[in-house]
């Protein structure tokens, strides 16, 4: 089959060198009969630096000597690469503060690398903008890059790869991002497929990101799945923002097949997701040029397939500029009232579009479907906070002989009504971030607690179906794990009275929950030395210590330190004037990091000293170790 016009991921494997050998074939068949890719693959090798000897060798003896080459066989001897302006770097160079580590990748323009910040010890990805390659080599031209990535740095969301740093080395212009251990969106839609409702989940999180980009006045200018990144934890990152106009505003690039010729490049856009303000001759970029790609990217997302046909960039433009979107696939199941917002953001004039990306983060989020299950959800169980030694006599006495039952203890604790509570919380906040927040939250605590029913069906399965361990074991497992989720309960109880602070920290403080496989780790219970008491005083001090410690864990999750200290101050010393040794030093170590946490530094090497000193005298190993570590 002959092969059409070269697309960009072509275009790019052939100046890279990186094409497959029967690809290259057709390519090369293709370049000699058609001049318009000749003329776009002659732009490009334009801007070659000089060879390797150091020489400087004239523009058109290069060009003619290469594109001969191409006009025989391109793959005879070298093939036609675009070069590093300068060779790899070596591990350990000094990038500003940044050390090297290793190289990540190489695209058409930048080079990233990982490397270490030793600041703020911390591994980062570092992007080298290759300001030669694009002619933009001039100290101007510098100048207009740095400027454009200072106002990336700006932008500060969950779903935006955060921009550390910008600066510049030697002649070239560094960017320093978060390192995200991720994947494109391209090859998430091609590992599906995915249901509707995941699909716009995920982009979603993606408009979230564009919104906050454009309060702080910043246009990415080339909304597309390559440019959106889904991490192993699941979080959908926007990259790239504002680059591609940093790196075609600029310049003269090749002149892609089909379109007119122009003196100067089209202002940044991948043109299948291009907006009709973006192609020549208006070439401009703005908010609701970013709503079209986003809505282009959506709609072959949901649908398989892009929403307007061309072979080439100029059909592809007329396409667009006709709004000739395609037709429903069948059997696609999505639904029209989400075509219709699709739709509406593929329209030809800016002003038809939705207002703003919040209004189409609102138009996405309106499924009637949905609004009628929420309306269903809020049945209003009252909200109950468990206390850490309560749980098990409960669940016990609900499920004497089996070990079902488990999942009911998250009744109050996180069920759909304090699901919703904590949701309005968020949201009442009117942060900008707050539904994102409340998505992570959900997820991380929706794992969380899926594991803790899991953890304790199987601690009682142990001892009471597989007879591995004794009751007693058993009780220890189940106290931890009750411990566990008390924790759960006082932070979701804390989020249904956020502040825009605690929504800001909320994510961070789910992560921070205490892991479930200790309450496996027989031995290291075993060592705490627990026995029951048969006073009641001894057993009042034991819950009111507990439920202490959970109320203060909550309290430093949420940033809240100094009510954390108010709160586990009293019942720490109380613990240790009667004696309960390895209670005390989990109530001091827990005082010393709050105490810490609200900057009474002092005061917090005394009190992780004493917690030491008395997780010592209590056999409570766990929590001496950790107060020496906190004490080092």
């Amino acid at each position: 089959m002959p092969l059409a016009c070269l697309d960009e991921p072509t275009f790019m494997d052939l100046l890279f060198g990186t094409l497959p050998s029967d690809r290259a074939a057709l390519v090369d068949e293709h370049l000699d009969t058609c001049p318009s890719c000749r003329r776009m693959v002659s732009e490009a090798l334009k801007v070659q630096p000089p060879t390797d000897s150091g020489q400087a060798v004239p523009e058109e003896e290069v060009l003619d000597s290469q594109l001969a080459t191409l006009a025989v066989d391109p793959w005879r001897g070298k093939k036609p690469r675009l070069r590093l302006p300068t060779p790899p770097l070596a591990r350990g160079t000094a990038v500003g503060r940044y050390l090297i580590l290793e190289m990540l990748g190489v695209g058409g323009m930048s080079v990233v690398y990982a490397a270490y910040d030793p600041e703020l010890d911390r591994r980062v990805a570092l992007k080298l903008l290759q300001v030669e390659a694009l002619g933009l080599g001039a100290e101007a031209g510098r100048t207009q890059v740095l400027r454009e990535a200072q106002a990336m740095a700006r932008v500060s969301h969950p779903h935006v790869v955060s921009v550390f740093d910008v600066g510049t080395f030697g002649r070239q212009v560094f960017l320093a991002m978060e390192l995200v251990d991720a994947h494109t969106l391209r090859k998430w839609e091609h590992d599906g497929p995915h249901p509707w409702r995941q699909v716009v989940e995920v982009f979603l999180a993606v408009a979230r990101g564009l919104a906050a980009a454009h309060a702080v006045g910043v246009v990415h200018g080339d909304v597309k799945p390559e440019n959106i990144l889904v991490g192993q934890d699941g979080r959908v990152r926007v990259t790239d923002f504002g680059l591609s106009r940093i790196m075609f505003g600029a310049v003269v690039p090749p002149v892609l097949p089909g379109s007119p010729a122009h003196p100067r490049a089209m202002e940044g856009g991948t043109p299948a997701y291009m907006a009709p303000e973006q192609f020549p001759p208006e070439e401009r970029t703005d908010a609701r040029s970013d709503q079209f790609g986003f809505c282009a990217a959506l709609y072959e997302g949901l649908y398989g397939e892009r929403p307007f046909a061309g072979a080439t960039v100029e059909e592809l433009s007329q396409a667009v500029h006709a709004g000739r979107v395609k037709s429903v696939p069948r059997h696609s199941g999505v639904p029209q009232w989400l075509r219709k917002v699709v739709v509406k953001g593929l329209s030809v004039k800016p002003e038809d579009r939705h207002a703003s990306m919040e209004a189409l983060i609102a138009a996405l989020d309106a499924d009637p479907a949905a609004r009628r299950t929420r309306r269903l959800r809020v049945a209003g169980a009252s909200l109950l906070l468990l206390s850490a030694v309560g749980l098990t006599h409960v669940l016990n006495r609900r499920d004497v002989t089996g070990c079902e039952g488990a999942a009911r203890a998250m009744d109050g604790v996180w069920d759909a009504s304090r699901q919703q509570a904590v949701e309005a919380a968020f949201v009442g906040t009117e942060r900008r971030f707050a539904h994102d927040a409340f998505r992570h939250v959900r997820r991380g605590l929706d794992s969380y607690t899926a594991a803790w029913v899991t953890t304790r069906t199987a601690a009682c399965e142990a001892t009471r179906v597989r007879h591995e361990q004794s009751e007693a074991v058993m009780a220890l497992r189940m106290r931890c794990l009750d411990a566990r989720l008390a924790d759960v309960a006082a932070l979701t109880q804390l989020f249904t009275q956020a502040d825009p602070d605690l929504v800001e920290r909320a994510p961070r403080a789910v992560e921070g929950l205490t892991p479930l496989a200790g309450c496996s780790d027989v031995e290291a219970l075993t060592s705490r030395g627990h026995s029951s008491s048969d006073d009641p005083a001894a057993r009042d001090r034991t819950v009111a210590l507990l439920q202490a410690l959970v109320d203060a864990r909550a309290l430093r999750a949420a940033g809240r330190y100094s009510q954390g200290v108010a709160r586990v101050e009293p019942v720490a010393q109380s613990a240790r004037a009667a004696g309960d040794w390895s209670g005390a030093a989990d109530a001091l170590l827990l005082l010393a990091e709050l105490k810490d946490g609200a900057g009474d530094y002092r005061g917090a090497e005394a009190t992780v000293l004493q917690a030491a000193w008395t997780a010592e005298a209590g056999r409570n190993d766990d929590a001496a170790a950790r107060a020496w570590t906190l004490a080092v």
